[in-house]
């Protein structure tokens, strides 16, 4: 078996062969370890766990209920007026 050779004709020692393994493997190493976390800490939370997710807890009082109630119906109010005006006016002529 042949000594390897480095470019100026000199034999490469066995010592030599490991620190030109660690000079590619330690960097290569640590960019995929950088690489996964920066991929890990661009993941949607959501996709942690199970899929269900619980948001938080909402208190209603009597009062907010109410006014939502009041815009609610008001809305409604609204669109019955459009609607018997749609209605009261007739299909356009010609039809």
């Amino acid at each position: 078996m042949l000594p390897a050779k480095l470019a100026y004709g000199k034999p490469i020692g066995r010592d030599m062969h490991w620190i030109a393994l660690i000079i590619v493997v330690v960097p290569a190493a640590l960019l995929a370890l950088v690489y996964g976390l920066w991929i890990r800490s661009r993941r949607p939370p959501e996709n942690i766990g199970n899929g269900i997710v619980v948001g938080l807890a909402k208190a209603f009082d009597n009062r907010s209920l109410a006014l939502k109630i009041e815009r609610l119906n008001a809305a409604l109010e609204t669109l019955k007026i459009v609607n018997q005006n749609v209605t009261e006016s007739g299909p356009p002529a010609g039809h």
